[in-house]
């Protein structure tokens, strides 16, 4: 309603104007034209558009309307609506021409300045005759300049090359100095020695569930600072080998329940443990391997009298299977065999079973003998049939 209402004033004015014999000018032509700023400071590799204004206000004049110019294009490049990309390090002036009218804008390009290095180092003590590479990342990634100058404050103990390689040379102590634009500069200091000690041993273990220390061996992998130290052979022990062993490589055994201290010593003097502690996984189940036949397990068996047959147990505690020769007599679980009737079947601790008199009861039935295997203290058992012919 505004828009209709301003347009039909301007009408009525120019209607009004007409019959006043004053000529009125819609569409001024333009006079002069300037830049709304003279001067520019830009970064490298960014962009900014020179905006103008026109006389009389009016006047319509597009940017592609003026003639646009770089006084150095490896500096800043235009284009024909005014906007400028910083290329290069340096100053340079936009002009734009509208027919005899020039103006121009100073526009100073700065580099990326470099904020920080960082610096990463493997030692920071090397032996003689040893080199060592010195990182050193300038910051931040786009800066204009990463040029780095290295020295060394005493190369008669370490010389530091033009890409930071360093070199032992003798003992002693001196400081390497990385320089960078903007005067950005890291010091560090390199120490070098005929021997070096061990200074610290980190211990790590990959088992990730605790259970699995249970009746497990694994090994504690060591991690020895510096890493170019001399002899670093380590002396390993345990508080309680009873329950948990180490032998002289780190490599450890769980024995049973229990918790203990496994501890690294190096020939410095250097120590590091780890605290280690095995929780008791209890048997979900016990049992008696028995053949199968066409994939059906087969329940019962003969044997002849004066014979023998060596069972075996398998137990299986959560989600890992134990099988155990109980022949052998080595078990965490204590197990517990036992025969319905020790005078026809008797069997060992051990799970060895004796034929001592046939389980025929003279009708042509073999009734058998059931063998029965327990896992004391827990309460699960599995049985299975000894016939005696």
């Amino acid at each position: 309603m505004l828009r209709k209402i301003s347009i039909a004033i301007v009408v009525i004015g120019v209607a009004l104007c007409a019959l006043a014999g004053i000529s009125v000018n819609l569409n001024p032509m333009v006079e002069k034209v300037s830049f709304t700023e003279t001067e520019k400071t830009l970064t490298i590799n960014t962009s900014h558009k020179l905006n103008f204004y026109t006389y009389p206000e009016n006047a319509r004049l597009s940017a592609s309307g003026l003639e646009w110019s770089s006084s150095d294009t490896n500096v800043a490049v235009v284009d024909k609506y005014g906007n400028v990309d910083a290329v290069g390090v340096g100053t340079v002036t936009i002009k734009a021409k509208y027919k005899t009218n020039t103006i121009e804008c100073a526009i100073t390009v700065n580099p990326v300045f470099v904020s920080h290095l960082n610096v990463s180092y493997p030692y920071s003590i090397i032996h003689p005759a040893e080199t060592m590479q010195i990182a050193a990342i300038v910051k931040p990634d786009n800066a204009t300049y990463k040029q780095l100058t290295w020295s060394s404050s005493n190369p008669e103990v370490a010389t530091v090359s033009n890409t930071g390689l360093v070199t032992g040379v003798a003992e002693g102590e001196t400081l390497v100095t990385i320089n960078a634009a903007n005067d950005v500069t890291e010091t560090l200091v390199v120490k070098v020695q005929n021997t070096i000690e061990v200074e610290s041993i980190d211990l790590s273990i990959n088992v990730l569930d605790p259970t699995k220390l249970w009746l497990s061996t694994f090994n504690i992998t060591p991690t020895i600072f510096p890493a170019n130290a001399d002899n670093q052979t380590l002396t390993w022990s345990s508080s309680n080998s009873e329950v948990i062993s180490v032998d002289s490589a780190g490599k450890v055994t769980t024995h049973k329940d229990g918790f203990a201290t496994i501890t690294a010593t190096s020939l410095s003097g250097k120590t590091a443990s780890i605290y280690l502690n095995v929780p008791r996984v209890e048997a979900t189940s016990v049992n008696i391997v028995k053949p199968s036949v066409s994939g059906a397990t087969i329940v019962s068996c003969t044997i002849s009298v004066g014979t023998t047959l060596q069972l075996r147990a398998n137990l299986t505690r959560g989600i890992s299977s134990y099988p155990y020769i109980t022949s052998s007599g080595i078990t965490t679980h204590e197990l517990e065999w036992t025969s319905s009737d020790p005078s026809k079947v008797s069997v060992s601790q051990g799970g060895l079973v004796t034929a001592i008199a046939s389980t025929a009861n003279g009708t042509g039935t073999n009734f058998g003998v059931t063998i029965t295997v327990t896992v004391k203290g827990v309460g699960i058992s599995d049985s299975y049939i000894i016939m005696v012919k």
